[in-house]
């Protein structure tokens, strides 16, 4: 037999006579009890990692963009995986799939477990520490929402250091 799994449904087996069979040792009709072989599938609960698309630091005006990898999930999963970073880490762990603050870099389409890149950040024109984050929704057979932690994904943008130098007039 063949059928579709959908975590969280309650599954039973059960097993019918056909009396096209000719077996005259069970009577038309009999069957086993239906509730006595049940099963539940339980979702995966997967994970979700980052990489910056540069480490850092970085000088002022360098754009980078973020990815991310699921761990755990289905090879079928679906959903979505918002991105975003922030100037403080309190912001970044004040955050949630629901309303994740900071500055987005874009809501991406989970296809059969693999997450899209996140857009550019832009050219980032203050020195500081960024952090990264990205919020995975889940969907029927993965737990959601999980998201990566900020404390994981630091990116340094260094201030310019800029040099003078001083020119004597000749007499």
């Amino acid at each position: 037999a063949e059928w579709t799994r959908l975590a969280g449904t309650g599954h039973c087996w059960r097993a019918e006579f056909d009396p096209s069979a000719n077996d005259h040792h069970f009577l038309p009709g009999s069957h086993t009890n239906s509730t006595t072989e049940c099963f539940t599938i339980v979702p995966n609960t997967p994970s979700i990692s980052t990489l910056l698309s540069d480490l850092g630091p970085v000088a002022i005006g360098t754009s980078i963009n973020d990815s991310s990898t699921l761990h755990n999930q289905t090879a079928d999963a679906g959903g979505s995986v918002k991105y975003a970073f922030y100037s403080s880490l309190s912001a970044c762990n004040a955050g949630t799939f629901a309303t994740p603050g900071g500055t987005s870099l874009g809501t991406k389409t989970v296809t059969n477990g693999v997450v899209p890149d996140s857009d550019s950040t832009g050219a980032l024109n203050v020195a500081g520490t960024y952090y990264f984050r990205a919020f995975y929704s889940g969907d029927p057979n993965n737990t959601g929402p999980v998201s990566s932690a900020c404390a994981d994904e630091t990116l340094v943008v260094s201030p310019n250091a800029p040099s003078m130098w001083t020119h004597a007039p000749r007499s």
